[in-house]
């Protein structure tokens, strides 16, 4: 047994004229002996000129003869710095085989939950693509070789499909030696490839996966049914990107005289459904659609959800609730959504976020809370947001920060807190956040500064502290703040400035000081 890790921090940043790189890592991957077997770990040493800015790494797990590789990820993250207000995305590529010419078992990227893979020969390469500014990672692999021989066993989405024309159908096989996976209809072969197939959907009928090694054998039936929603909903042809299926669909100002959920193909792994006027999520809104990555329930009168509106969404990446009619979340509405990354729910009536709401979203990068009339935070309730990088509460009622709210969110890069009713603030909320880069307190009622409150927010690059209520500025409030490029100071009390108050903000840019 071995394990596959990887721990690393590269950053490029941007002078006043130019790129410049500031410290970075060459990618080296270093095979170690320890007690617990061999180790593979990701090697950073500092040494700019070593790597170049598309460099990646790769590693080759190599088994012993007659056996086959199972790479199996407890935890996985490839998180990324925001730059210039946007995420820098990276990637770990796994190959079945030793050159990127084998088959690609799949490109991961952002928070995900555990899986495995595994190899059909005894060759695995392993490669992080590198973004052009940054990289952090946090992962751990371990890997197993195998010799045991299994028969076939195939994974279909559901014994009875509901899709329409053009859409991907596929099913998967697992067991070793290789398997060879055929998708037929009435004995005519769509695809046959080693592990998965996929093959487009113009016919109802029943579809067969049929799974072979040296073994023996495996098959499921697959019945196929067409939604008939053409004439209110639109698709796209299904295609395959790099191993991942795309297959979206779109219902859009509908009207209120159609059951829109029964129009929804099981196979939809992207889903807009704005302006429907949809009221409630029903229980069994969402049923077998276990694809679904991407859901826009956007611009439509949701009020209240069902219980277990999301209970087969457990794929689910990104979640869209924009422009609802929201007031009241149970504990429980969003605890399916294991996978979620992205939740919006700005342009909402939420008063108040109960106590677990977001427990279960341990993956959750982006949270959207603006536009609502919150008016408290309870201590925990980001708590299990460990990955989230970026938390909008604009245009809310917040009054008070408890200093308990934020010492989970070490990964926060991005913080809005704009237009709320925030009086005080207390010495220690940001002190755990050393990787903010954007932090917005503008519109607020905020009178005085505590000394050393932005000590610890030492790569901040844009502070908003406008049309508050701030008469005084330490001279102390500034020093560690060195990579600060945008300040604003304009509609306080302010009255006079010490002379060494931006001694060390040489980055600087942008200072508004207006009444």
């Amino acid at each position: 047994m071995g394990m596959w890790l990887c721990s690393a921090l590269l950053f490029i940043a941007l002078s006043v004229w130019s790129l410049k790189v500031v410290y970075s890592a060459p990618c080296a991957f270093d095979v170690i002996f320890s007690s617990g077997g061999r180790v593979i770990s990701y090697n950073s040493s500092l040494n700019a000129s070593s790597c170049k800015d598309t460099e990646g790494c790769s590693c080759i797990i190599t088994a012993p003869l007659g056996h086959h590789i199972r790479l199996e990820f407890d935890t996985f993250q490839l998180s990324d710095l925001m730059f210039d207000g946007w995420p820098v995305q990276d990637w770990l590529n796994v190959y079945d085989g030793n050159t990127t010419n084998d088959v690609l078992l799949g490109n991961f990227t952002g928070a995900m939950r555990p899986f495995t893979l595994q190899s059909s020969s005894r060759f695995m390469m392993v490669m992080l693509k590198r973004a052009a500014y940054y990289l952090r990672c946090t992962f751990e692999g371990v890997y197993t070789y195998s010799a045991t021989k299994d028969k076939p066993k195939i994974k279909i989405p559901s014994r009875v499909v509901r899709t329409v024309p053009g859409h991907v159908l596929w099913c998967s096989a697992e067991g070793f030696p290789p398997i060879n996976i055929s998708l037929l209809k009435d004995s005519t072969t769509l695809d046959n490839t080693i592990g998965k197939v996929t093959s487009k959907i113009f016919k109802e009928g029943i579809y067969t996966c049929l799974a072979r090694n040296e073994v023996g054998s495996d098959s499921r039936e697959i019945r196929v049914t067409f939604v008939d929603c053409r004439n209110t909903c639109s698709k796209t042809d299904g295609k395959v990107v790099n191993g991942q299926i795309e297959n979206i669909y779109s219902c859009i100002k509908t009207g209120s005289s159609i059951d829109i959920f029964k129009c929804l193909p099981t196979t939809a792994t992207n889903l807009t459904l704005q302006w429907n006027k949809i009221g409630n999520v029903p229980r069994d809104a969402f049923r077998h659609m276990a694809a679904l990555k991407f859901l826009n329930l956007e611009q439509n009168e949701i009020s209240t959800f069902s219980p277990d509106a999301f209970e087969d969404l457990k794929e689910l990446h990104e979640l869209n609730l924009q422009h609802n009619h929201i007031r009241n979340l149970s504990a429980n509405t969003f605890s399916s959504l294991t996978a979620l990354q992205l939740l919006d729910l700005k342009f909402n009536k939420i008063q108040y976020l109960p106590t677990g709401i977001f427990s279960k979203l341990t993956n959750l990068r982006e949270l959207n809370l603006a536009s609502n009339t919150i008016q408290n935070l309870s201590a925990g309730i980001f708590s299990k947001q460990l990955n989230l990088w970026k938390l909008d509460l604009e245009y809310n009622m917040i009054e008070k920060l408890d200093e308990r709210m934020l010492p989970e969110l070490s990964d926060l890069r991005y913080l809005n807190l704009a237009d709320n009713k925030i009086k005080n603030l207390s010495a220690g909320l940001f002190s755990n956040q050393k990787e903010l880069s954007y932090l917005d307190l503008e519109s607020n009622n905020i009178q005085c500064l505590p000394t050393g409150i932005f000590s610890k927010l030492t790569i901040l690059q844009t502070l908003d502290l406008g049309y508050n209520k701030i008469e005084k500025l330490d001279e102390r409030m500034l020093p560690e703040l060195s990579d600060l490029r945008y300040l604003n100071l304009a509609g306080n009390k302010i009255k006079n400035l010490s002379a060494g108050l931006f001694s060390n903000q040489k980055e600087l840019r942008y200072l508004f000081f207006a009444k």
